[in-house]
């Protein structure tokens, strides 16, 4: 029974398998395990009055007014400090100071993240109150959370006062916007025009060189296995001059395969956005656009 209660207790541990001084193999317990477990375990750091829903059911009615206090006195204080940061935010914008605003915005979305207002105000700061929206990833996020939490009325109120300039600004940015995609499209077919000739050529090329390439490859094949049927030699003779020409027509071939190549990259190139600047100037033109529509979007209440 001893030895049971031996193993019993033993069966959980994790062995390994080590040298030992003289070569020989032995069982050694592993207990590193457990040292991170413990780490674990006192890695958080709980408050000391902290109580959890299923303790509240556990306690007097004393104990659970005294831990409902304590849980409200929190709230309460979690609460001041969100106000505080909304002010100094709100403050901040009054004054035209994005970028602080911004910052005291952060501090109060780790205290409470769904508050419409504080997604208003996050709004503003990124666009300088509607007038810069190059910030179009995040505007485009603060407008979602203005759509998601925002009541109604904050909405109406921010659109009375900026409505008119976000739209206005939306259509100036339109017509830019298809100004420049006419201008890039214009560009874009003139160098396909001189584009698609050359890579239709470098097909036409590779594909004749290819041919011939075989076809002297299979001659020179067919007469190696033929090249000593005739006393005088004259079929070593063709089997060399076709392997030679083999060579050079496989040298050929690499270097229209290259033209190829390098023609097929400039049509893919071409058909980018991004590789000329005036595609790149619609690219970044169209992002702007875009951050305009999502922030008028958000304070448009449909």
């Amino acid at each position: 029974m001893a030895e049971e209660r031996l193993i019993d207790t033993d069966k959980d541990k994790k062995y390994k398998i080590r040298k030992n001084a003289d070569g020989e193999d032995e069982l050694y317990f592993d207990d590193t395990l457990e040292e991170e477990e413990e780490e674990i375990e006192t890695f958080f750091d709980v408050p000391e009055n902290f109580v959890d829903d299923e303790q509240l059911a556990t306690l007097t009615p004393e104990q659970y007014a005294e831990a409902m206090r304590i849980k409200e006195e929190e709230e309460a204080r979690k609460r001041e400090q969100f106000i505080n940061f909304y002010n100094l935010a709100d403050d901040s914008l009054t004054r035209a100071r994005y970028v602080g605003a911004l910052d005291y915005v952060s501090s109060a979305e780790q205290l409470y993240g769904d508050d419409g207002g504080l997604y208003i105000i996050k709004l503003r700061a990124l666009t300088s109150d509607f007038t810069d929206f190059s910030e179009g990833e995040q505007i485009a996020e603060a407008a979602e959370g203005v759509k998601k939490y925002a009541k109604a009325e904050e909405r109406n109120k921010i659109f009375n006062t900026y409505g008119e300039q976000v739209k206005l600004i939306l259509s100036e940015k339109s017509g830019e916007v298809e100004n420049i995609c006419n201008k890039f499209r214009q560009e874009q077919q003139a160098r396909r025009d001189i584009i698609s000739p050359k890579r239709t050529k470098a097909i036409i090329i590779m594909a004749i060189t290819a041919v011939l390439f075989l076809g002297v490859a299979i001659a020179a094949l067919i007469c190696s296995g033929k090249m000593y049927s005739k006393l005088d030699g004259s079929m070593i003779t063709v089997t060399i001059i076709l392997a030679a020409c083999a060579g050079v027509m496989l040298f050929v071939c690499v270097f229209a395969a290259r033209h190829l190549v390098y023609t097929i990259r400039l049509y893919k190139a071409n058909e980018s956005d991004y590789t000329s600047k005036t595609g790149r100037e619609m690219a970044s033109a169209r992002k702007y656009l875009n951050a305009v529509k999502e922030a008028y979007s958000a304070i448009c209440e449909i």
